[in-house]
């Protein structure tokens, strides 16, 4: 009896789903493939402060924190400032996108104004002190004039802002609405804020220096 040979199977290749295809090429062009996925940006980035919006104010000038006795003794240091929601932002000098604040500074309770009290004092220096009692905070002085009024403009509007919403939470009442980008500039301002400078010279020793015999202030 002859033996007959078994039909062969026939192989058949792996269908690639079409769809499934489309989809990633979608992906690729998009840059949302795992291998094109652009990086986390860093938390307080220039860039995404700025966000859409951009901010109330951005520009660059020497801020230091404030000396009781004299201005002209503060230590000023060169920065590229931004304020945006209820903060004050002070970043190195001429910084890249993805650079994050030296420090953050909370404007509930302060306001700025031009310094006028030395007769040498540049009309570009600013003042941001305490409304409470108008005791000096920081010293702001600018290389461009035209910098100045916007700057105070858009603290005053800061500190309107952290003062209504300071007595909102006080009366149980919702915040004004405002937008994502100004959620998020207050959240990096709420990190940043515990950076800030301390003062050269302290309240107590300003008024011990000052009732010192001999001492020229």
């Amino acid at each position: 009896m002859s033996s007959q040979a078994a039909p062969e199977t026939a192989v058949t290749a792996p269908r690639r789903s079409v769809s499934r295809g489309l989809l990633k090429s979608a992906s690729d062009l998009l840059g949302l493939s795992g291998s094109r996925r652009a990086p986390a940006r860093k938390f307080g980035a220039l860039s995404s402060l700025r966000g859409h919006s951009g901010a109330a104010f951005e520009g660059e000038a020497k801020i230091a924190r404030d000396v009781p006795l004299c201005l002209c003794c503060a230590s000023s240091q060169p920065a590229h400032l931004l304020v945006k929601g209820c903060h004050l932002f002070a970043f190195a000098r001429s910084p890249e996108d993805d650079a994050t604040p030296k420090y953050a500074i909370p404007l509930d309770g302060l306001a700025a104004s031009v310094e006028t009290a030395g007769a040498g004092t540049p009309a570009r220096t600013v003042v941001v002190y305490k409304k409470l009692h108008g005791g000096a905070e920081y010293v702001v002085q600018f290389e461009e004039e035209d910098s100045v009024e916007p700057f105070i403009a858009a603290v005053g509007a800061a500190a309107n802002l952290a003062n209504l919403d300071r007595i909102k939470d006080k009366l149980g009442h919702e915040r004004v609405p405002r937008t994502d980008s100004v959620l998020y500039a207050d959240k990096v301002g709420q990190s940043f804020a515990k950076d800030q400078p301390e003062h050269d010279t302290t309240v107590e020793e300003a008024g011990h220096l000052a009732m010192t015999p001999g001492l020229a202030y």
